[in-house]
Formats: structure tokens, C-alpha cells, sequence
């Protein structure tokens, strides 16, 4: 015990100069338990399967700022289902991971230069093309019912940028892989990465950012990119923004096929003056689909966030992901939403969506309706409801609707 005793206080004497250094630590986090239903997820394959379950959620973060224009942030995340401590195996463990991992160097140089290195969350633009994020949920870290609901969305990167008052410009690398085995055993299955310029122009109501990203994957391929969103606000509470991105490259050594993937997304919003805060949107996206060609006409997601916002929840979780499966052919969603707080702590929103396939000959999806309720029980603690119902249109033939139903608490600390 005395030995014990005599190493804790060896590594108190080693930390504390540390400590002495950071001007101030900063620790919080979020925790939340959800209870979900969800009724034919498995649209088409598993026709009327039903499943239930509770799921736990923690978020831990510290920030510590070692001087003005230097800190260093990290966190880590458990997600599980309840009841899954008997899967032991790495890979369905839902143990702790790291989120986050990075330093933060500011005013580098330079005023306004700065460098972000390590494991970060970033979304570039409105998150049409690019983010941290996992898109894919068969890619997702941990073993979950419901990866669509994850928290984890940071990746390594390395992140150079500068702003000012008009400008701010990104210039990113990220790995969405990586194989440690390549230089030992000859197989087709090397790094994959993401890069990324960005510019975005602050002009008063206007807002304008162009920018392209580049995707470098084994035999060669190159996915690229390039990207356009603009922004504005003529009048306080509307805001109008219109992102288009087009896509080329090729398969390098697969095949001589090239990408040529579009993607459009157009949105109104607009809140009105008001104690109850009512508020209405309505929006437009097009994601291509696989013609006739030869080349590859289908929107490839390199990594978006917020998708759901623009198919709906439901939509996102059973029938993506976009270019792959049966959304090969492409989706064109039309959506409207309106929302209203009732009282200080209550707020309520309904959105609709109705989906349409791109190119395939049997086109009508379905519609979704999703209505979220969530209130303030304090100050960092809320309650809240999610139901979603997705009517299945003739693209799905016979099968049947698909519904949810979600209840969380949520603290923050």
C-alpha cells in the first residue's frame, strides 16, 4: 500500500508542472438515454419487423487552453444498446472511444492564421458534399440499433486555415482510411483520403462559398468535387440558400469510367417576430441517379451531414445510403416544415417530405412526416419525442409503411 501510495504522489509531482503551464481547463459533456420503436426498418427485405430497445449515450470533453492562441481539446464517447455487455469482440464492444483529439494553434505567423491537427469535427458549407462525419452506417465505430442516431463524427485531420472580417479560407486533409498492412502485404486496399479547399466570402446579406474536395482511393480512383453555396438575407428572419456541386474523375486502374454525379439543395426559412417563435421552411434537393450511360451519372456522398434534414429520418436511415442500393437511381425531395414554441421551454416542429426517384421508371418513393416535440425540464436538462411515419410509394411495390417512435433525456454539464 505504501509503494502504492508513494507512485500516485510520484505522478501528482509530474503533472503539476504541467498543469502550471495551461492558463485554464475547461470539462463537460452530454448524457442522454433514448427508447426507441421502430416498424419495417427493413423495407422490402424484412417485410414487418419490429424492434425495440433502450440506448445510452455519454459525451466527456476537456479543453484546456495553454496560452491565448493555443489550446488542446479532447473527448471521448460511450454509445451502447442496453443489454449487449456480452459482445466482448473489439469490434462490437461499445466500449469508450475517442472522439476528439486535437490541438488548436491560432494567429500562426501570421493575424488570423491558424492550424488544427489531430482527431476534429468540421462540416464544410451546409454539409451537401463534405464533413467529419460517418455517412455509411455499416462504417460506423461501434455496434448500434440505430448508428444513424450516433454521436461520434470526428476524423483525423489537418486543418489550415485563415480569416478575417470578408474571408475565411479551409484548406483540409482528412483519412476516411487507412491500411497499416500495405507495405507488408500486396493487396489492393490502400489509404483513402479526403482533401479540401474552401472559401467562404462574407459580404454583408450575401454569403458566398465555392469549394472542392477531392477523394483518393485505391487503383487510382479520384473523386472529384467542386461546389457552390450561396446565401442571403434580405430581410431580418428570411434566408434563402442555394448549394449545387458536380462531380468528375475517374476509376483510374478499375475501368475508363468517369464520375459525373450532380447534387442540388435549395432552402427558405423563414422565422417570424413573435413570442411563440412560429417559423416555416420549405425546400428542394436532387441527388442524380444511374442512366443509361456508361459513365457513372449517379451521385457518389463523399461525406455529408445532415441529410436527414433533407430526406427525412426515416428516409435516411432505411433507404440510404444515396448511390448505392435502391437510391442507385438517384432522389429528388421536395420538403416543408413549420414549428412553433408554445411556451419558453416547449418546442414544437412538423417537416414533410416527399421523395421521387431520379431516373428509375417507378418513381414514387414515398412521403415522410416527422414530428419533433422537446422541452426544457432546466436549464441543461430536456426531454423530448420524435414520430416519424414514411408511406412507401409503387418504387417499393407492395411492401409496407415504415414508423418511429423516439423518447430521450438529455442532460449537459
Amino acid at each position: 500500500m505504501m509503494k502504492r501510495i508513494a507512485l500516485i504522489l510520484m505522478a501528482v509531482a509530474l503533472v503539476t508542472p504541467a498543469f502550471a503551464q495551461v492558463q485554464n481547463i475547461t470539462v463537460g459533456g452530454d448524457l442522454a438515454v433514448t427508447g426507441l420503436y421502430r416498424n419495417n426498418f427493413g423495407i422490402g427485405t424484412l417485410a414487418d419487423v419490429s424492434s425495440n430497445w433502450l440506448m445510452s449515450q455519454i459525451k466527456v470533453w476537456l479543453k484546456a487552453q495553454v496560452t491565448d492562441d493555443i489550446s488542446v481539446v479532447a473527448s471521448i464517447i460511450n454509445e451502447k444498446d442496453w443489454g449487449t455487455e456480452v459482445l466482448k469482440t473489439p469490434p462490437l464492444a461499445n466500449e469508450i472511444t475517442l472522439n476528439e483529439a486535437y490541438v488548436s494553434l491560432k494567429n500562426l505567423m501570421i493575424p488570423g492564421m491558424s492550424l488544427t491537427a489531430g482527431r476534429q469535427e468540421f462540416v464544410i458549407a451546409d454539409g451537401l458534399v463534405a464533413s467529419s462525419q460517418i455517412y455509411r452506417p455499416a462504417l460506423y465505430p461501434v455496434l448500434l440499433g440505430a448508428p444513424d442516431l450516433g454521436w461520434q463524427k470526428a476524423v483525423e485531420a489537418l486543418k489550415v486555415g485563415y480569416e478575417n472580417e470578408t474571408v475565411a479560407v479551409n484548406v483540409i486533409k482528412s483519412k476516411l482510411y487507412d491500411n497499416p498492412f500495405a507495405a507488408w502485404i500486396p493487396i489492393p486496399l490502400k489509404d483513402v483520403d479526403m482533401y479540401v479547399a474552401d472559401v467562404a466570402f462574407n459580404l454583408g446579406m450575401f454569403k458566398l462559398e465555392p469549394y472542392a474536395t477531392l477523394v483518393k482511393a485505391n487503383l487510382g480512383i479520384d473523386l472529384w468535387t467542386y461546389a457552390l453555396l450561396v446565401k442571403v438575407s434580405p430581410i431580418e428572419g428570411l434566408a434563402i440558400s442555394g448549394e449545387y456541386a458536380m462531380q468528375n474523375g475517374d476509376l483510374g486502374d478499375i475501368a475508363t469510367v468517369d464520375f459525373e454525379g450532380k447534387a442540388f439543395n435549395l432552402g427558405v426559412d423563414y422565422a417570424f417576430a413573435g413570442g411563440m417563435k412560429p417559423r416555416v421552411s420549405v425546400g428542394y434537393a436532387l441527388f442524380s441517379g444511374q442512366d443509361a450511360g456508361a459513365d457513372i451519372s449517379a451521385w457518389i456522398p463523399v461525406a455529408p451531414a445532415g441529410t436527414a434534414d433533407r430526406l427525412g429520418k426515416i428516409a435516411t436511415a432505411v433507404v440510404g445510403p444515396l448511390g448505392e442500393g435502391v437510391l442507385s437511381g438517384g432522389v429528388k425531395a421536395f420538403r416543408a416544415g413549420v414549428g412553433v414554441n408554445p411556451t419558453e421551454k416547449m418546442g414544437v416542429d412538423l417537416k414533410l417530405f416527399y421523395l421521387l426517384s431520379d431516373e428509375a421508371t417507378t418513381d414514387d418513393i414515398g412521403t415522410e412526416a416527422d414530428l419533433g416535440l422537446k422541452y426544457d425540464l432546466a436549464k441543461d436538462v430536456s426531454v423530448g419525442l420524435d414520430l416519424g411515419y414514411l408511406w412507401t410509394g409503387d418504387f417499393f411495390g407492395a411492401a409496407d409503411n415504415a414508423w418511429q417512435a423516439i423518447a430521450s433525456l438529455k442532460v449537459s454539464f
